[in-house]
């Protein structure tokens, strides 16, 4: 499954597999004409709640952040909250808290096929340790 959302020329595409209640993907931020971030999703799917940590580079920098999803009539909602650091990984501090406001409408993966590309290329990157 493919979803993006896109502001003016910004672009944000997630691809996700699910498996069970097993969730990978990929996932990229492209903000124009500025650096994003890019990278693999690993995780898992209870009930209608998908949870995952993000493992990307951006900026140069290798960082891990938890996300959360909910799909909601065909689309994927991503929770909003504050982040805390813990073990050098960024995780939702509250998540009873965290609002879905971020709508990522269901696409055909041709239309991201590039921008999940360039994910890919930095998830084999950071996994080969380059």
């Amino acid at each position: 499954m493919c979803f993006a959302m896109k502001m003016n020329q910004d672009i944000t595409a997630c691809s996700l597999t699910i498996d069970g209640d097993s969730v990978t993907g990929f996932f990229a931020w492209e903000p124009f004409e500025r650096d994003g971030g890019r990278g693999s999703l690993n995780g898992s799917k209870s009930g209608d709640i998908i949870t995952v940590n993000f493992h990307y580079m951006i900026e140069g920098s290798i960082q891990q952040e938890e996300m959360m999803f909910k799909l909601e009539n065909g689309k994927l909602l991503r929770a909003v909250g504050e982040l805390e650091d813990q073990n050098d990984v960024l995780v939702i501090k509250d998540k009873a808290s965290a609002q879905y406001t971020e709508v990522f409408e269901p696409v055909d993966c041709k239309e991201v096929a590039e921008a999940i590309q360039r994910a890919k290329e930095v998830a084999e990157m950071i996994e080969s340790g380059q």
